[in-house]
């Protein structure tokens, strides 16, 4: 049960991971900059060990993955002109573009969902649909996306079958409690992996 909810976690959600761009960023130029030091094999890490931290993937969740994933940065650190504020500022902007939509977006989602699962009928949070907008605009995820995510609402109310990665499920309101939960662990995983390691 636990790997088709993080199947159709990944499917929701993960598949977005990889866009930076986000409007209305004061230090836009610095973060685009910084984005493009970094190489492009490098990016690809860095989303496989997001990715494996937020569906507690083992090989993700050790000392080693964690010091590799900040090793990542040093080519924004080393950058001219970066200030410690500028570099703490860029991770916290990472953090958001990489992880929102799970640890944020994901939540609204399974909240809406224990709702209409509850009710029988198709709901959208206003706070959704204002996240939703404002990652729209961010370009961090798509119209598509959105309405592929409200067609699920609409299966889980009616209590029809999801397909994930690894089955299908039907969600009733304890997976959909269980799915909240584990959104709350990705959490604290997303905070540990953020949290700069303490060096050796």
């Amino acid at each position: 049960m636990r790997k088709l909810i993080i199947g159709l976690w990944v499917l929701l959600f993960c598949g977005s991971l990889g866009g930076t761009a986000a409007a209305g960023e004061d230090n836009l130029a610095f973060y685009e900059r910084a984005t493009n030091a970094i190489p492009s094999e490098q990016k690809q890490r860095m989303r496989e060990i997001i990715t494996g931290v937020m569906g507690d993937d083992p090989t993700f969740l050790s000392d080693a993955a964690h010091r590799e994933f900040w090793s990542i940065f040093r080519a924004v650190s080393d950058l001219d002109g970066t200030s410690d504020e500028d570099f703490e500022s860029y991770m916290r902007f990472i953090r958001r573009a990489m992880t929102g939509l799970t640890t944020v977006g994901m939540k609204l989602f399974w909240e809406d969902a224990l709702w209409a699962r509850a009710s029988g009928r198709f709901f959208k949070s206003s706070m959704r649909e204002k996240v939703e907008g404002q990652y729209l605009k961010q370009g961090l995820i798509s119209e598509s996306r959105v309405k592929q995510n409200d067609a699920l609402i609409e299966k889980i109310s009616r209590k029809e079958p999801i397909a994930t990665g690894s089955g299908e499920i039907i969600f009733d309101e304890d997976t959909i409690k269980l799915a909240l939960d584990q959104v709350e662990e990705a959490g604290k995983r997303v905070e540990w992996l953020f949290s700069r390691p303490v060096a050796q």
